[in-house]
């Protein structure tokens, strides 16, 4: 049995608190005292339209309340964004609409090695694309020349020779943002959970790809901080 969904019956707001953007229905205790995100997010000196990860805020056991998120622009050889400390294992790579359909058109060779890096060189990577399929294929750019069709059979070839990396699609850049940033705290999370019980798994499958690898900046100053449990920075 099939269903479907009129478009009617979905807002804005029901889309938004999905992927929790919008204003919830919150109960219990709430504050606005800020709290101070547990890691700090990287982003490639490269990346021409970064994320400001404004207007993010804790989960109820922390009270809603609004985190500040701390950013680092640092050369990252693979993806966008990743986890100051973890950029060897976590690298997300952002893309607009327009972006998509021009790697398709002027850049395919190039993105494809990056395509390759991402599932050779970390273990955990994602492509996170502003738009959904439903815009990407009735609403291209207007002066690209590219079919969507061509966008995506290219995307669905790519998802199987590289399923190590995963696509997201949303459906505009202020959910990318918040979805981007809860893929990086989510992984945050899980390590400190590993690392409290057992070593975490490192290694990386063999490949013919040259993984260089950087040297995190040190994190900053002891903080109150937003995780399950309170991990105090060490000072530089």
């Amino acid at each position: 049995m099939s269903f479907t969904i009129a478009p009617s019956v979905l807002t804005e707001r029901d889309v938004e608190q999905v992927y929790k953007t919008g204003p919830a229905q919150r109960r219990g205790r709430t504050s606005e005292k800020p709290l101070l995100c547990p890691f700090t997010v990287a982003i490639d000196t490269r990346e021409q339209a970064p994320y400001s990860f404004a207007s993010i805020h804790a989960d109820s056991n922390r009270s809603y309340r609004p985190l500040t998120i701390d950013t680092q622009r640092i050369t990252l050889y693979q993806g966008d964004y990743s986890i100051i400390g973890q950029t060897h294992a976590i690298a997300i790579e952002r893309k607009s609409k327009q972006d998509l359909f021009g790697t398709l058109s002027a850049g395919r060779e190039r993105f494809e090695q990056e395509l390759h890096r991402l599932s050779e060189c970390v273990i955990w990577s994602c492509v996170i694309v502003e738009a959904e399929w439903s815009e990407i294929l009735s609403n291209p750019p207007e002066f690209s020349g590219l079919h969507p069709k061509t966008v995506f059979r290219s995307v669905l070839a790519w998802e199987q020779r590289f399923p190590s990396v995963h696509w997201k699609l949303v459906p505009n850049r202020r959910i990318a943002e918040q979805t981007t940033f809860r893929m990086l705290e989510r992984w945050w999370r899980d390590r400190q959970k590993q690392l409290q019980g057992e070593e975490v798994e490192t290694d990386l499958a063999a490949g013919g790809v040259a993984c260089p690898t950087i040297a995190d900046p040190s994190p900053g100053s002891p903080v109150e901080m937003a995780g399950p449990e309170q991990h105090k920075r060490k000072k530089p």
